[in-house]
């Protein structure tokens, strides 16, 4: 959780140093908004199948490594 956590709240931090390595801010920008992004992502498509299957199943369900 913290390491998540770092990361997602972190990298806006870096913005400057990402700046200073030639990164265009847009570029940066884009950049530290993409952790948000994809749990945003990640939240709508539980959120879809959880309606379309039932929050229990969805939350059981495992996937293989």
């Amino acid at each position: 959780m913290t390491a998540g956590c770092a990361f997602q709240f972190g990298l806006p931090y870096l913005i400057s140093a990402l700046c200073g390595e030639g990164m265009s801010l847009g570029q940066a920008g884009i950049l530290a908004a993409t952790p948000a992004a994809g749990l945003l992502l990640t939240l709508m498509a539980w959120g879809a199948a959880a309606d379309r299957w039932g929050e229990r199943l969805v939350l059981s369900i495992r996937t293989r490594c």
